[in-house]
């Protein structure tokens, strides 16, 4: 019998004879997250696990977020092939793209899976052979190193096709503003969306242009992403439609995004398309510019829709929830303790 089995005992007579049948160890699968580098050290990113070329049962429905201690835990058999889907492509309607795929041998494994920014990163998120790590206690595990740039942020974040919004945002929308928004789908042709409505009984005749500023974030991360076919298609259609939904309602004329889906920035909202930014509005009223990045970045001053009071509040709210944190961290250290204490009891 291999060092990769154990033996289990079943009787098989009614005499009671017995025989050892082989039974596979299960090796465990660990999968570990650094992000890190973007800032935004507890991402929660969307996943959800194949095996075998099978999603389990527990993500049928819907992806989870990768949770606070950055890992995904497997216990496999032997020979098991292990793949995720990330981000939007987790949502089960889009697994197209499963990355990381790892196959178990006879040994443990550890995947470390590192976030790096920058351009001109040539890494995929596949592996060659693994590198056989000796622990101290003589242990051996195969270790897999891997990175996560904003080419495998793009290859995990769905773009979505004009058929598909069309299903999402329903025929009952007002037919203006669903081909304002199929239009974006259908790769706009220059970065300013005009979407003019006729007067009604409920309100004046009204003209919008949208435009969409080019996004830093993307053109530092990615090789290449244009905004028009590949960056604005990665949002989901219910952000531009509750947009020129609300900018109608409220008669304004003018806005300027300039974030919509971006891969290595800022919390998972933006990065699995769930956002926009707004940046300025304008209406028959007035016209508003708005800059919020002094209230997270110290190095900005503060402009007119910023107050040093705000800023204040925001850092006071940041050292709060970094206590809450700790505070979670060390309930969890306790129970796991808790859990390994073992009672003796005797009698005297």
């Amino acid at each position: 019998m291999s060092a990769s089995q154990a033996a289990a005992s079943c009787t098989l007579t009614p005499g009671g004879v017995v025989t050892d049948v082989p039974v596979s160890q299960m090796v465990s699968v660990t999968y570990t997250f650094d992000t890190s580098a973007s800032g935004v050290a507890k991402l929660q990113i969307p996943y959800a696990v194949e095996i075998n070329g099978t999603v389990l049962p527990e993500f049928a429905e819907k992806p989870r977020p990768l949770g606070d201690d950055r890992q995904i835990k497997l216990s496999v058999a032997p020979g098991t092939k292990i793949a995720l889907y990330l981000n939007s492509d987790a949502h089960p309607a889009y697994r197209t793209q499963p990355v990381y795929a790892v196959q178990a041998r006879t040994r443990d494994v550890e995947v470390t899976i590192t976030e790096r920014l920058g351009r001109g990163n040539t890494e995929t998120a596949t592996f060659d052979v693994p590198t056989c790590i000796q622990t101290t206690d003589g242990k051996r595990f195969d270790k897999y190193d891997a990175t996560l740039t904003g080419d495998i942020w793009m290859k995990v974040s769905h773009r979505y096709t004009t058929k598909e919004v069309a299903k999402i945002i329903g025929s009952d929308t007002d037919p203006i503003i669903r081909a304002a928004v199929l239009s974006i789908y259908s790769a706009l042709t220059n970065n300013t969306l005009n979407i003019n409505f006729p007067g009604s009984a409920a309100l004046p005749a009204q003209s919008i242009s949208v435009t969409f500023e080019e996004q830093q974030n993307v053109s530092a991360n990615i090789s290449y992403c244009p905004l028009l076919s590949h960056v604005l298609p990665r949002t989901h259609p219910n952000c531009y439609l509750a947009l020129i939904s609300e900018a109608r309602e409220a008669s304004i004329t003018k806005l300027k995004i300039n974030s919509a889906w971006r891969p290595s920035l800022g919390s998972i909202v933006h990065r699995a398309g769930l956002g926009l930014d707004v940046t300025y509005i304008e209406s028959s009223e007035g016209k508003l510019s708005i800059e919020r990045k002094s209230l997270s970045d110290e190095n900005k001053k503060n402009g007119t829709n910023v107050t040093q009071q705000e800023k204040e509040l925001f850092k006071e709210l940041q050292s709060k929830e970094a206590i809450a944190r700790q505070k979670s961290d060390e309930a969890k250290l306790l129970e796991t303790a808790a859990k390994k204490i073992t009672y003796e009891f005797r009698d005297d």
